[in-house]
């Protein structure tokens, strides 16, 4: 049985993500000011929040110079909470630049940097007894007779999965 938790939540946020929309629409239904920097500045996003701006797309992700000129920009460190989700997992650094002065909501830099880990991730996997696929670092024989997927160390989520051309 669970207690009710009691949470005080900041009035205003600045929310990074890919798309920005979905956590926009969560913020304002608490009655949130938010500041939101994603890759569209969609009409939906804009009509949840006080601000948007889409940020320009840099090599593997955010162009770390135009996020970090708006966040500082629109969102002023000490009165906005950082709140991100996609598009940030892979870069502890420009999170630790964003967290300068600001509070981060969620995952900090570290914790970012200790899961792009691999070996250090799937030993903490194999401690806890948490299932995942057949992983390996290097190309299978090429008599091997599974299919595999190949996927950049370097993205989240889904990004950059493709089958493993063998031929």
């Amino acid at each position: 049985h669970m207690l009710p938790v009691e949470l005080e939540l900041p009035s205003r946020l600045l929310l990074i993500s890919s798309s920005a929309s979905a956590m926009a629409r969560s913020a304002s239904r608490a009655g949130m000011e938010t500041i939101a920097l994603d890759f569209y500045a969609d009409v939906d996003t804009l009509e949840a929040t006080h601000a948007v701006s889409a940020v320009k797309t840099g090599r593997y992700g955010f162009d770390s110079d135009d996020l970090l000129a708006k966040a500082s920009c629109l969102a002023p460190p000490k009165d906005f909470p950082l709140v991100y989700g996609s598009g940030l997992d892979s870069s502890p650094e420009l999170l630790e630049k964003l967290s300068e002065n600001r509070q981060i909501l969620g995952n900090q830099p570290h914790v970012l940097r200790a899961v792009r880990n691999t070996s250090h991730f799937f030993s903490i996997l194999d401690q806890l007894e948490i299932p995942y696929p057949d992983t390996r670092w290097s190309p299978p024989v090429d008599n091997s007779p599974k299919k595999w997927l190949i996927k950049r160390g370097l993205s989240e989520g889904g990004k950059g999965i493709r089958w493993l051309d063998q031929h």
